[in-house]
């Protein structure tokens, strides 16, 4: 039994160290293999590349060769065979742009014997696959068509130095390893050949229609220090044992019966343990743990939070909470389809994972938002660095079933120290900076400070009396005339919207439209503005004023309300007002959204009859493209440019832009922001008629405009008792 024992013990520590090698020679062939696959998605990318692009293909393969070969050195060239119409395929080194012409030249030889391969007929266009033209170099073969452009695209990268960087990259140190084709070594990393005949263990490397051996053998060092003296000591131990166990059996065979039945109990008893806890454990990683990405969830951060702040305001360090949220995720959702944003968060918490410290902590809290504890990070610097780190871990491109996906993401940042080391509110404050992130636009990165929270502290006192106002009926609509220059009269009125906050101050609408629009507010707000406008707007027919055109401004927020059209088209009902004289304007990137994006709005609007007329700072390509889609019935200039003509050039001349496009379409015109003579000279110079502007008429109140209207001093000229 002793020498049995030695002999299992000896084959069962071969057969070990044997399993060890095939598993490392499995990794190797599992890498060249994901190497190989990672060089056919690059060809297949930019295959597709230059058949999207308008440059000839050799022009734009230059572009790329260099940028190809720097992150894949094992391809030493890459070669374009242009077929096309031609009876004789042309070769090109894409590198030197050399055209390889001689059939006598080992090159021209390997290479067309690789087209011969691929029979002139890959599965698809862009579609890639190997070929093993010999045994010292392999070629990643794909076809590029396009209408007068034909050919097929080589990758040609030597074995010897392909098998060298894989092996730097997996090979273990001890093992030593050799790649045979039918009769000889064409690649070699070996250097002690005394294990080879006794340990070496063999698989197969097939590469395109090619099969390789591969051989794998440790060095006599890794052998010695694999073996153990388990065998020998087995055979001084076996003895002593052997007579032991023979007392041990007798007293056993008396023990058997009640030793089984205690057996069965535990193994019952532990059985049931088992199960329960099992049990205990899934359910507490659930609740700890997001289901989708399998990161700890924002509970399993404060509870991570309140031990971790207490021993570091206790030793008077820092740590830092960076909430992270991706940009235009919803896109990206819409765009692709939820199964892939899925995997897109998936991937992005497992780049963070890596990323955090042994000590820190990530989670995620939902959808697309992210925490990452920092631990020892003080200073302002440091926290935009790893901030900056975080988004250079989102950027890298994702491949997920054939689509390569970016990603970008804002980042709000916030002390231990400064939430004077209280877990709740340090993650408050990460979030009102991730806010102010978010307003800088796409990567943008803010750290949190007191500014903030009186900012917060202030939107939520100006929000509770925006709730009272409008209760109260504080909003007001006051109206700014809009003057024909020819005659000096009010042919226009533009209803602007007012807070009254107390008998003595208004509020312009740039210091609280912005908090509407991101609440609920912003309906009944629109709502309310537009039937105060039909009621003054009736007052102004019954006075006789029945030629006035009125102007109402909507955000894109207002055009995307489902119930506009409706509320417009009661306005009209009930003042009887042509639809004509109702004029709607948008900001231009407001209009070009709505005709993107939301077309049936506008094109509700215009089926009421209702004018459109776009207040813009410049023609732009999107903004022509917008107008070639919706024709719009006029323009406003905005006061940006108007206030600084005709002094600043570039503003004039973007004017003059502006009128000249305006005349060419047949729309009307009216400049906005008029403050002194002079540019009304400049206007009338250019046969713009219609204007607005403090120089002309402040805004009114419905019952100063009645006034004005009512009297004789319409032309350019208002009084102190109809200023704002």
């Amino acid at each position: 039994m002793t020498y049995v024992s030695h002999d299992f013990f000896a084959n069962t520590e071969r057969e070990v160290i044997l399993a060890k090698q095939s598993e490392q020679l499995r990794e190797i062939e599992y890498t060249v293999s994901r190497e190989l696959l990672q060089t056919i998605y690059i060809s297949e990318w930019l295959a597709q590349e230059v058949t999207r692009s308008p440059t000839p293909i050799l022009q734009r393969l230059r572009g790329t060769d260099v940028l190809i070969r720097r992150y894949f050195p094992s391809i030493d060239s890459v070669f374009f065979v242009e077929t096309g119409a031609r009876q004789d395929p042309r070769l090109y080194q894409v590198t030197d742009d050399v055209i390889i012409s001689s059939s006598n030249d080992p090159i021209h030889d390997a290479i067309f014997k690789a087209v011969t391969q691929t029979r002139m007929a890959l599965a698809a266009p862009s579609d890639a696959r190997i070929i093993a033209s010999d045994f010292e170099q392999l070629f990643i073969a794909v076809r590029i068509e396009r209408t007068l452009e034909s050919g097929i695209l080589l990758l040609r990268f030597n074995l010897r130095d392909f098998m060298r960087d894989v092996m730097n990259i997996v090979l273990e140190e001890g093992y030593q390893f050799q790649l045979w084709n039918q009769t000889e070594v064409i690649f070699n990393f070996s250097g002690d050949l005394s294990t080879r005949n006794d340990w070496t263990v063999y698989s197969r490397l097939r590469i395109d229609d090619t099969s390789f051996r591969s051989e794998l053998w440790p060095t006599q060092e890794r052998l010695n220090a694999s073996l153990s003296s388990t065998p020998q000591l087995t055979v001084a131990i076996g003895s002593a044992l052997t007579l032991l166990g023979m007392f041990i059996f007798a007293l056993a065979r008396l023990l058997q019966r009640r030793g089984q039945m205690l057996r069965d109990a535990l193994a019952k008893a532990n059985e049931k343990l088992q199960r329960q806890h099992n049990l205990d454990q899934q359910v507490r990683f659930l609740r700890e743990h997001d289901e989708l990405t399998e990161l700890p969830n924002r509970q399993a951060l404060m509870n991570y939070l309140r031990g971790e702040i207490n021993a570091i305001e206790q030793r008077k360090g820092q740590l830092l909470a960076a909430h992270m949220n991706l940009d235009a995720f919803r896109k990206l959702n819409e765009a692709l389809g939820h199964s892939m944003g899925d995997e897109v968060l998936r991937r992005i918490a497992h780049r963070l994972r890596k990323f955090c410290p042994p000590r820190g902590f990530v989670a995620r809290l939902s959808g697309d938002e992210f925490v990452l504890i920092l631990p020892d990070i003080y200073t302002d610097e440091q926290a935009l660095e790893a901030a900056h780190q975080i988004q250079a871990l989102v950027a890298p491109q994702f491949y997920i079933e054939k689509h390569e996906v970016y990603c970008s993401c804002a980042i709000g940042l916030a002390f231990a120290n400064d939430a004077d080391y209280q877990p709740t509110r340090l993650l408050q404050q990460a979030e009102m900076a991730l806010n102010e992130a978010r307003r800088q636009g796409y990567n943008g990165v803010s750290i949190y400070t007191r500014r903030q929270q009186d900012e917060l502290v202030q939107r939520r006192l100006l929000l509770s009396q925006l709730y009272h106002a409008i209760e109260h009926e504080q909003v007001e609509v006051h109206y700014q005339p809009v003057f024909d220059l020819k005659t000096q009269k009010i042919c226009r009125i533009e209803a602007l919207i007012r807070w009254r906050q107390h008998a003595s101050r208004l509020l312009q609408p740039d210091e609280f439209l912005p908090i509407i629009e991101d609440t609920g507010l912003i309906v009944p707000v629109t709502q309310r503005c537009i039937r105060q406008v039909a009621d003054d707007i009736s007052a102004l027919r019954e006075a006789g004023h029945k030629d006035l055109v009125v102007h109402l401004n909507f955000s894109a927020k207002q055009l995307g309300m489902t119930s506009l059209a409706n509320e417009l088209s009661e306005l009209l009902t009930r003042t009887q007002l042509p639809p004509q004289q109702l004029a709607i304007e948008l900001r231009d990137y407001v209009f070009i959204n709505g005709v993107q994006q939301q077309p049936q709005h506008i094109s509700a609007l215009l089926h009421l009859g209702i004018q459109i007329f776009i207040d813009t700072v410049g023609i732009h390509h999107e903004t022509t493209h917008a107008l070639k889609h919706v024709a719009p019935h006029g323009m406003k200039i905005n006061r940006s440019l108007i206030s600084q003509i005709p002094v600043d050039t570039v503003n004039s001349k973007i004017t003059n832009t502006i009128l000249e496009l305006a005349d060419q379409q047949d729309l009307q015109v009216i400049a906005v922001g008029v403050e002194n003579q002079q540019q009304i000279d400049y206007l009338l110079q250019r046969s713009c008629f219609l204007a607005q502007g403090h120089f002309l008429c402040r805004p009114l109140s419905h019952a100063q405009l009645l006034s004005l209207l009512a009297s004789d001093k319409q032309a350019f000229v208002v009084g102190e008792d109809y200023a704002e």
